[in-house]
């Protein structure tokens, strides 16, 4: 008891003589605690994040970039639209009532490599005197020549007026890791050859930079022998029932009309809809086998179906001889957490006669 007493004593002691120096500390450390909490609201929370920032595709080749920009309004964002884009203006991500609340700096920047994704922007942070912008230059394709991009980044109405310093953070995504990255892929395409009598066919992408994988070989093409059965055999007379490639897409699909479907409902969806189009049941088993499973992994899913006409603008299959009757089907999925009202969109059904060639894909996002 008395050792006890005497320990007790003793910190009491140490508590009192060293009681001045545990003030000083504790004052110090509080000082600290407060500058750091205050250099976080002031300095890190002042970078404000954009997930609205457009990358468009210009034309523009001379040497010298143009003078990046602050657009203010809709009239000034169709000029710079007309002046610098290779694109029709109806493809333009934003409209009018964009400008209401916000301003959009237009950054250029030169490239020469062929970027299947034009050296995707991924994010946009800004603060009063800069802009940090991280980006991914994809590393596949061989050298286009000299051309030149444009970001929109997306800032609040007046919030800069005048150009703000822009940082670039650069990451550099090879064909291993590109898919996992960006998500805007069309996974596994493949195409069906069904030809009323024996031909030697050429299959070509016209933007083929945009192939990442592809079985077999894609060498400026693909020269096979179809059968009527749609078996086909190489140069070599090695046997395929169909031509694999995956790709990558210039954007995101933005989905205004389609179909919402949840997970049970999944398999009796594309049943239906893959039959109505007009997918064969080889056609429809293989498509379903391979995307069900992404569906159901999904629960909630918003789909809309990119059929041949969009297919070909996107990305033009050029086959010799010309078949009589082409289907594209890229089936567009977007993972919900809720469930989403949206007009139904309406499905043309494909008419198989002559030379058939059908192809099927996927991008789930």
């Amino acid at each position: 008891m008395e050792k006890l007493q005497m320990k007790i004593l003793r910190l009491k002691n140490f508590i009192v003589y060293y009681k001045k120096q545990f003030i000083i500390i504790a004052f110090v450390m509080l000082l600290l605690l407060l500058f750091l909490l205050i250099y976080f609201l002031l300095i890190k929370c002042d970078y404000k994040e954009t997930k609205n920032s457009s990358n468009i595709v210009t034309n523009y080749a001379e040497n010298k970039l143009p003078n990046n920009k602050i657009l203010r309004n809709y009239e000034e964002y169709k000029k710079f639209w007309n002046d610098y884009s290779g694109y029709d203006f109806s493809t333009s991500k934003l409209k009018e009532n964009n400008f209401q609340n916000n301003d959009y700096i237009v950054y250029f920047y030169k490239s020469n490599k062929c970027v299947s994704l034009e050296n995707y922007l991924l994010e946009a942070k800004y603060k009063k005197k800069q802009i940090i912008l991280k980006t991914v230059e994809y590393t596949g394709g061989g050298s286009c020549g000299n051309n030149t991009y444009a970001y929109l980044i997306e800032t609040p109405k007046n919030y800069y007026q005048k150009l703000p310093e822009i940082k670039i953070n650069k990451e550099t995504l090879s064909d291993d890791d590109i898919i996992e990255k960006t998500k805007i892929v069309a996974k596994k395409p493949i195409l069906y050859l069904y030809p009323k009598e024996k031909t030697d066919v050429l299959v070509r992408l016209k933007n083929d930079q945009k192939i990442i994988t592809s079985y077999p070989k894609y060498e400026n093409g693909w020269k096979v022998t179809a059968l009527p059965n749609g078996d086909l055999y190489d140069e070599n007379n090695k046997y395929y029932y169909a031509l694999y490639w995956d790709e990558t897409l210039n954007d995101k699909k933005i989905i205004k009309n389609g179909f919402y479907v949840e997970k049970e409902n999944s398999l009796k969806f594309l049943e239906e809809k893959l039959e109505y189009i007009g997918l064969n049941d080889k056609e429809r088993n293989e498509f379903i086998m391979y995307w069900l499973p992404v569906l159901e992994n999904n629960g909630k899913n918003l789909i809309y179906f990119e059929l041949t006409e969009e297919r070909q603008k996107n990305n033009e299959l050029i086959i010799y001889p010309k078949p009589d009757s082409l289907l594209r089907i890229n089936m567009i999925v977007k993972k919900v957490t809720k469930k989403v009202d949206i007009p139904e969109q309406k499905l043309e059904k494909f008419d198989r006669k002559g030379f058939v060639a059908v192809e099927w894909a996927g991008t789930n996002y």
